[in-house]
């Protein structure tokens, strides 16, 4: 789930609605540290019980809450379609293979090539 970002939409989804994470977490019958592992993406799996527990919480449906994912995937797309337009084809390689994988494997690998080029 990390590459789709869902922490990220959770959280603004619950302070759009002005709740804790602790409201979210009582009202989606979830621990706090639950809660914040999945907003700052320390948890990586997720089930889908859970994941509806948390789309009830926060008044959509499970499906509402992935159809916010795909508007991500949709906007990388655009973009990426933008780089390959303005960029040298490995530049464009490089941005596919890091989107492929999971967050904190890309993170790592983005952090090692900016401390090369520096």
């Amino acid at each position: 789930m990390n590459e789709l970002n869902i922490g990220r939409k959770i959280r603004s989804r619950r302070k759009q609605l002005n709740l804790t994470q602790e409201e979210l977490a009582e009202r989606s019958n979830l621990s706090i540290t639950f809660i914040s592992q999945i907003e700052t993406e320390q948890r990586e799996n997720i089930t889908i019980q859970r994941l509806n527990s948390i789309a009830a919480a926060l008044d959509l449906s499970l499906s509402e809450l992935i159809d916010l994912q795909l508007d991500d995937i949709t906007q990388i797309k655009h973009e990426i379609s933008t780089y390959k337009s303005n960029y040298l084809p490995q530049t464009v390689q490089l941005v596919n293979k890091l989107l492929q994988m999971d967050g904190k494997r890309a993170e790592e690998i983005s952090a090692a090539i900016l401390k090369l080029i520096r």
